[in-house]
Protein backbone atom coordinates (compact mmCIF):
# COMPACT_ATOMS: atom_id res chain seq x y z
CA UNK A 1 0.00 0.00 0.00
CA UNK A 2 1.27 3.21 -0.86
CA UNK A 3 1.06 6.58 1.36
CA UNK A 4 2.01 9.99 0.97
CA UNK A 5 2.97 11.88 4.50
CA UNK A 6 0.11 14.06 5.69
CA UNK A 7 3.35 16.23 7.33
CA UNK A 8 6.45 16.72 5.11
CA UNK A 9 4.92 15.05 1.57
CA UNK A 10 7.14 12.08 1.48
CA UNK A 11 5.90 8.63 0.00
CA UNK A 12 5.77 5.78 1.87
CA UNK A 13 5.37 2.25 1.13
CA UNK A 14 3.49 -0.53 4.23
CA UNK A 15 4.51 -3.78 3.11
CA UNK A 16 2.54 -5.37 5.82
CA UNK A 17 -1.14 -6.30 6.12
CA UNK A 18 -0.67 -6.64 9.77
CA UNK A 19 0.95 -2.42 9.90
CA UNK A 20 -1.05 0.08 12.57
CA UNK A 21 1.71 2.28 13.03
CA UNK A 22 4.76 3.60 10.89
CA UNK A 23 7.43 6.21 10.99
CA UNK A 24 8.29 8.25 8.17
CA UNK A 25 11.95 7.84 7.33
CA UNK A 26 11.60 11.74 5.87
CA UNK A 27 10.22 13.52 8.47
CA UNK A 28 9.86 11.18 11.97
CA UNK A 29 6.03 11.44 12.27
CA UNK A 30 4.33 8.45 14.09
CA UNK A 31 1.40 8.02 11.50
CA UNK A 32 -1.48 5.82 12.85
CA UNK A 33 -3.91 3.48 10.94
CA UNK A 34 -7.64 4.58 11.95
CA UNK A 35 -9.94 2.32 10.07
CA UNK A 36 -9.00 2.98 6.51
CA UNK A 37 -7.24 6.09 7.14
CA UNK A 38 -3.47 6.82 8.91
CA UNK A 39 -3.29 9.73 10.75
CA UNK A 40 -0.03 12.06 12.19
CA UNK A 41 0.26 11.66 16.03
CA UNK A 42 2.90 13.54 17.05
CA UNK A 43 6.81 12.86 16.31
CA UNK A 44 9.18 9.84 17.50
CA UNK A 45 13.02 10.75 17.71
CA UNK A 46 15.50 9.63 16.08
CA UNK A 47 17.28 6.33 17.71
CA UNK A 48 20.43 6.36 19.42
CA UNK A 49 23.06 4.47 16.43
CA UNK A 50 24.46 1.44 17.66
CA UNK A 51 26.49 -1.21 16.32
CA UNK A 52 23.65 -3.35 15.41
CA UNK A 53 24.39 -4.53 11.21
CA UNK A 54 20.35 -4.93 10.62
CA UNK A 55 18.68 -2.30 8.76
CA UNK A 56 15.11 -1.32 7.64
CA UNK A 57 15.42 -3.28 4.12
CA UNK A 58 17.68 -6.19 5.01
CA UNK A 59 16.94 -9.57 3.77
CA UNK A 60 17.41 -12.90 4.68
CA UNK A 61 16.10 -16.82 4.39
CA UNK A 62 15.26 -18.86 7.51
CA UNK A 63 14.10 -22.57 6.49
CA UNK A 64 13.38 -22.09 3.30
CA UNK A 65 11.31 -19.07 3.97
CA UNK A 66 12.73 -15.45 2.67
CA UNK A 67 12.27 -11.98 5.07
CA UNK A 68 12.40 -8.68 5.04
CA UNK A 69 12.84 -6.74 8.12
CA UNK A 70 10.21 -3.63 7.80
CA UNK A 71 10.91 -2.14 11.21
CA UNK A 72 12.71 -1.82 14.00
CA UNK A 73 11.71 -1.62 18.25
CA UNK A 74 14.35 -0.92 20.45
CA UNK A 75 13.69 -0.88 24.16
CA UNK A 76 16.29 -0.79 27.52
CA UNK A 77 15.98 -2.28 30.72
CA UNK A 78 18.16 -1.89 33.71
CA UNK A 79 21.34 -3.56 31.95
CA UNK A 80 21.55 -2.54 28.39
CA UNK A 81 19.25 -2.80 25.14
CA UNK A 82 18.14 -5.02 22.62
CA UNK A 83 16.47 -4.45 19.23
CA UNK A 84 13.40 -6.44 17.98
CA UNK A 85 13.24 -6.43 13.86
CA UNK A 86 9.58 -6.90 12.82
CA UNK A 87 10.03 -8.96 9.51
CA UNK A 88 7.50 -9.99 6.54
CA UNK A 89 7.76 -13.40 4.82
CA UNK A 90 6.60 -13.44 1.25
CA UNK A 91 3.02 -15.32 1.91
CA UNK A 92 2.24 -11.59 4.29
CA UNK A 93 2.79 -13.66 7.53
CA UNK A 94 4.93 -11.71 10.24
CA UNK A 95 7.71 -12.58 12.16
CA UNK A 96 9.99 -10.89 14.97
CA UNK A 97 13.88 -11.24 15.22
CA UNK A 98 15.10 -10.47 18.99
CA UNK A 99 18.99 -8.90 18.77
CA UNK A 100 20.34 -8.92 22.00
CA UNK A 101 24.27 -8.68 23.20
CA UNK A 102 24.81 -10.74 20.09
CA UNK A 103 22.25 -13.79 20.33
CA UNK A 104 19.52 -13.63 18.11
CA UNK A 105 16.16 -15.31 18.28
CA UNK A 106 13.00 -15.87 15.19
CA UNK A 107 9.73 -16.38 16.53
CA UNK A 108 6.47 -15.87 15.72
CA UNK A 109 3.18 -14.59 17.30
CA UNK A 110 0.86 -17.03 19.61
CA UNK A 111 -2.58 -16.14 19.76
CA UNK A 112 -3.22 -16.12 23.78
CA UNK A 113 -6.72 -18.67 23.90
CA UNK A 114 -6.34 -17.85 27.80
CA UNK A 115 -6.07 -15.61 30.70
CA UNK A 116 -2.69 -15.76 32.83
CA UNK A 117 -1.49 -14.37 35.77
CA UNK A 118 0.02 -10.96 36.04
CA UNK A 119 3.70 -10.55 36.23
CA UNK A 120 3.87 -9.75 40.18
CA UNK A 121 2.67 -13.12 40.35
CA UNK A 122 4.86 -14.39 38.57
CA UNK A 123 9.18 -15.80 39.56
CA UNK A 124 12.15 -16.88 38.09
CA UNK A 125 12.38 -20.54 38.04
CA UNK A 126 8.30 -20.61 38.32
CA UNK A 127 6.83 -24.03 36.06
CA UNK A 128 3.85 -21.91 33.88
CA UNK A 129 1.42 -23.56 30.79
CA UNK A 130 0.67 -21.61 28.38
CA UNK A 131 -1.43 -23.26 25.06
CA UNK A 132 -0.66 -26.64 26.96
CA UNK A 133 2.76 -26.45 26.94
CA UNK A 134 4.92 -26.71 30.24
CA UNK A 135 7.60 -24.03 30.56
CA UNK A 136 10.52 -22.64 32.86
CA UNK A 137 10.32 -18.89 33.73
CA UNK A 138 14.01 -18.31 33.33
CA UNK A 139 13.99 -14.18 33.28
CA UNK A 140 11.08 -11.34 33.95
CA UNK A 141 12.73 -8.21 33.29
CA UNK A 142 10.90 -4.41 32.96
CA UNK A 143 12.10 -2.48 30.01
CA UNK A 144 11.03 0.37 28.77
CA UNK A 145 10.52 1.66 24.61
CA UNK A 146 13.89 3.94 23.51
CA UNK A 147 11.85 4.34 20.05
CA UNK A 148 10.92 2.48 16.95
CA UNK A 149 11.39 3.10 12.88
CA UNK A 150 9.45 1.58 9.70
CA UNK A 151 5.99 -0.21 10.58
CA UNK A 152 5.16 -2.33 13.34
CA UNK A 153 1.71 -4.55 13.90
CA UNK A 154 1.02 -2.48 16.75
CA UNK A 155 1.74 0.81 18.65
CA UNK A 156 4.62 2.16 20.55
CA UNK A 157 5.59 5.57 22.15
CA UNK A 158 8.87 6.51 23.57
CA UNK A 159 8.89 5.83 27.31
CA UNK A 160 6.53 2.93 27.27
CA UNK A 161 6.89 0.53 29.91
CA UNK A 162 6.58 -3.24 29.84
CA UNK A 163 7.50 -6.74 30.90
CA UNK A 164 9.48 -9.57 29.43
CA UNK A 165 9.21 -12.73 30.97
CA UNK A 166 11.66 -15.31 29.37
CA UNK A 167 10.76 -18.90 29.23
CA UNK A 168 12.77 -22.31 29.46
CA UNK A 169 11.39 -25.15 26.75
CA UNK A 170 11.85 -29.13 26.92
CA UNK A 171 12.01 -29.04 22.93
CA UNK A 172 15.83 -26.32 22.35
CA UNK A 173 13.03 -23.57 21.13
CA UNK A 174 12.47 -20.28 22.78
CA UNK A 175 9.23 -18.39 24.14
CA UNK A 176 8.87 -15.24 25.84
CA UNK A 177 5.84 -13.30 26.99
CA UNK A 178 5.98 -9.38 26.33
CA UNK A 179 3.21 -7.22 29.20
CA UNK A 180 1.76 -4.32 27.96
CA UNK A 181 -1.27 -2.09 28.50
CA UNK A 182 -2.32 -5.04 30.85
CA UNK A 183 -1.95 -7.41 28.10
CA UNK A 184 -0.38 -9.90 27.35
CA UNK A 185 1.39 -10.78 24.17
CA UNK A 186 2.95 -14.88 23.20
CA UNK A 187 6.13 -15.17 21.04
CA UNK A 188 7.41 -18.51 20.31
CA UNK A 189 10.26 -19.77 17.86
CA UNK A 190 13.89 -20.49 18.01
CA UNK A 191 17.20 -19.66 18.98
CA UNK A 192 19.57 -19.26 15.92
CA UNK A 193 23.09 -18.07 14.62
CA UNK A 194 23.63 -15.01 11.72
CA UNK A 195 24.68 -17.51 9.27
CA UNK A 196 21.17 -19.57 9.88
CA UNK A 197 19.91 -16.75 8.44
CA UNK A 198 21.42 -15.87 4.65
CA UNK A 199 21.35 -12.47 5.27
CA UNK A 200 21.69 -9.42 2.52
CA UNK A 201 21.78 -6.13 2.44
CA UNK A 202 23.29 -5.73 5.72
CA UNK A 203 24.01 -1.85 7.00
CA UNK A 204 27.77 -0.98 6.85
CA UNK A 205 29.67 -0.39 9.99
CA UNK A 206 32.53 1.31 10.02
CA UNK A 207 35.64 -1.06 10.31
CA UNK A 208 33.77 -3.84 9.37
Amino acid sequence: MQLTCPACGGELEFKSRFSTMSICPYCQSILKRNGEMWQQQGKMAVLPSDMSPFQIGTQGKYFGKSFEMIGQLKVAWQDGSWNEWYLIEPNGDAAWLAEAMGFLSYSQEIILNETLNEPTFLNAGQAITIENMSYTISDIKEFECVGCVGELPFEFTTGMKGISIDLLTTDNNCAYLEYTHGKYRFFKGKNVSFEDLQLTNLRALDGW
